[in-house]
């Protein structure tokens, strides 16, 4: 969530957007690496083009919390940290010109623009250590596309 906590990064043209992603990569990134210290031959599957279902549940899990980060729904404790992201993502929407967050509606519609990338900022997150045919395995293998999530990311996360 670093990146969420900076309004510097979160004020700019996209800066959400890339905040979000960052962040959600970051967090991908550094959770598969202590999964697969608790087993050691979990890392084939992954360099193979699979991910396994616990983490891929993992996933969906973390795709949910950074949707409630920017719907102002999310359930953790509101310490400093959680109390920056929620201004700073305030903030970002009250700099577009015509988008208030006096409802949903700006959130909504930035949700559904970005979420496919965020998900994907996720698989670059996960997939950062491996070789770029690895890499390809996993990014071009259907089951791990946005639209062909089961069950989808959007009905999981809300």
């Amino acid at each position: 969530i670093h990146n969420l906590t900076f309004n510097g990064e979160t004020g700019k043209e996209n800066g959400l957007r890339d905040a979000l992603i960052k962040c959600s990569a970051k967090e991908i990134h550094f959770l598969w690496k202590r999964y697969k210290k608790n087993d050691d031959k979990i890392e084939h599957l992954l360099k193979g083009g699979n991910i396994p279902e616990k983490f891929k549940r993992m996933m969906y899990y973390t795709f949910g919390d950074y949707r409630d980060f920017l719907f102002g729904t999310d359930i953790s404790r509101k310490n400093g940290d959680m109390t920056k992201i929620k201004n700073n993502i305030d903030n970002a929407f009250k700099e577009k010109k015509d988008n208030v967050r006096k409802d949903n509606n700006a959130n909504e519609t930035f949700w559904e623009e970005n979420k496919k990338l965020i998900w994907e900022g996720m698989l670059c997150g996960l997939t950062y250590d491996l070789t770029e045919e690895e890499k390809k395995k996993i990014r071009e293998k259907s089951e791990y596309q946005y639209q062909e999530l089961t069950p989808s990311l959007e009905d999981f996360a809300k």
